[in-house]
């Protein structure tokens, strides 16, 4: 899935917190006990065959039957399992979902976290097709599919770092029409991994 929807085995790697190279063994062995190739690598960019489309047809079902598999175990064990997927910007992923992630983990050590980063507009696209089982992200914009919810969990206090001399600097509060025009500086995109048994998200880019 991961391959198939990036066309691309570095995302695709980093989707599912694989190196490259078991990515690509996977991948081999897939289609050596399919005994049919599912990707077109003739040209510099992944493509699907159709026999890795017709595949795909089939992938998420595959997977969510896996997982509800998983679950109805689970639930005759009395356990909780199954995979969980969570989503954040990764201002998040930094300061607050490690904790969390590993609260979670020690409370309930069955479940297969995964974690990914990635800006508001991507992480509610990942919650409405279901590769994210949940986001975290700021703002309250409304949720656009009607299968949807979102809840706020907290409150978050923002300031603005500005220079000394700024024309703003001697503002009490400061509105987003004083911020219109304004240029600000962007942090890097971060490629995060994240470490639940050791409570650990730390910048591997």
């Amino acid at each position: 899935m991961a391959v198939a929807t990036t066309l691309n085995i570095t995302r695709a790697s980093e989707r599912v917190h694989l190196a490259q190279s078991s990515v690509t063994e996977q991948i081999q062995a897939l289609e050596a006990d399919l005994g049919t190739s599912l990707f077109d690598r003739s040209r510099r960019a992944l493509k699907l065959t159709a026999a890795g489309q017709r595949l795909l047809d089939y992938a998420n079902d595959l997977l969510d039957l896996a997982d509800e598999a998983r679950s109805a175990v689970a639930d005759a064990s009395g356990t909780v399992a199954g995979r969980l997927t969570v989503g954040g910007l990764e201002t998040l992923c930094v300061t607050r979902l490690p904790a969390l992630l590993s609260e979670f983990h020690r409370r309930y050590p069955d479940v297969e976290l995964n974690l990914q980063a990635d800006d508001s507009g991507r992480l509610r696209a990942g919650v409405a097709s279901g590769a994210l089982d949940v986001s975290l992200h700021f703002g309250a914009a409304p949720v656009a599919a009607p299968e949807l919810r979102s809840e706020q969990v907290a409150e978050e206090e923002l300031v603005i770092i500005m220079p000394a001399n700024h024309r703003l600097a001697g503002y009490s509060a400061i509105t987003p029409d004083d911020l219109a025009d304004e240029a600000f500086l962007v942090p890097a995109r971060l490629r995060l991994q994240v470490d639940v048994r050791r409570n650990v998200c730390r910048n591997v880019a």
